[in-house]
């Protein structure tokens, strides 16, 4: 008699069991994914049943990479809108819908192909900081630098003797001990770079201007070497100039640069106009103008 109450308990009890699994709420979401139901079930493993749907979540805007090798943007299908896909090889295509979209600032400047009225790429990089720092300038009256005040002049002035190729390197940057990147140029060398190619009539008032020093860009005259220093901090620049064009009327020339910040940002387009001389660089400035600014 025990033995079929116990057969009857176990026979309920695996009924109720039965039914319970049986019954559960069937979930029903957008991402359908069956598996197989197993055949054995290692102990303390759970049993998915294979007939029902499960949530699968997506966290939106993250990088997955793609069978091509690139990162592509995945958003969940309930996303309201999609925006730019952020990864390293769109940022430029977004900032660049803010300005001109029709310039792609990873072309460079092709020397051996586009036509340059017969400039070398080495005057064409000397004149680029004129189109990065002095917009709307001219070298009429004699002082498109003595007449600026130091922070308008600072960038510029560190880094023209640069492309110039003027310079001579002193030692390296050790953020650590404190020591900046250091250049230097003799002021005879200096002066003459002033007054003969950018027809600055008061150099020794630039030097006043830019006395002041700071932790990230200095240009001062040491007075027991008579070099000019040119020293700049581990940050570095964040603006740089790329040509784009390049015309000639007479014996002047009108260079047209693309201008950028963090190099990809384009932020406008200036004209750096020079002319031959009879100076060791072959060409002085005559104006610099800006044609277009972007706001990005």
């Amino acid at each position: 008699m025990r033995k079929q109450i116990k057969f009857v308990t176990l026979f309920l009890s695996l009924s109720i069991l039965f039914a319970g699994c049986n019954g559960k709420t069937e979930i029903t979401v957008e991402n359908d994914i069956p598996s197989e139901e197993p055949t054995e079930v290692a102990e303390g493993e759970i049993q998915y049943d294979a007939d029902l749907k499960y949530n699968t979540y997506f966290e939106k805007n993250v990088s997955t990479p793609s069978d091509d090798g690139s990162n592509k943007s995945e958003s969940g299908s309930n996303s309201a809108s999609k925006d730019y896909e952020t990864n390293i090889n769109t940022a430029s295509d977004y900032y660049l819908e803010k300005g001109n979209p029709d310039s792609d600032p990873n072309l460079k400047f092709n020397y051996d192909v586009v036509d340059t009225k017969g400039l070398s790429e080495k005057t064409l990089t000397m004149f680029a900081p004129c189109a990065m720092y002095l917009k709307d300038s001219d070298t009429a009256n004699g002082d498109i630098l003595s007449s600026k005040k130091r922070l308008d002049i600072l960038g510029f002035s560190y880094d023209f003797p640069f492309y110039a190729n003027a310079t001579e390197f002193v030692h390296d940057c050790e953020p650590d001990k404190g020591i900046m990147n250091q250049s230097r140029i003799k002021y005879e060398d200096w002066e003459y770079l002033m007054r003969e190619v950018l027809k600055e009539e008061h150099p020794e008032k630039v030097l006043d201007t830019l006395n002041e020093k700071s932790t990230e860009v200095n240009v001062y005259l040491n007075p027991d070497d008579n070099y000019v220093y040119l020293e700049l901090g581990s940050l570095g620049w964040e603006d740089s100039a790329r040509v784009k064009e390049v015309k000639r009327e007479g014996d002047a020339y009108i260079i047209t640069y693309d201008l950028y910040s963090l190099s990809y940002c384009l932020t406008g387009v200036s004209e750096v106009t020079i002319a031959e001389s009879n100076n060791k660089y072959g060409y002085s400035l005559v104006s610099v103008k800006l044609i277009e600014e972007y706001e990005w």
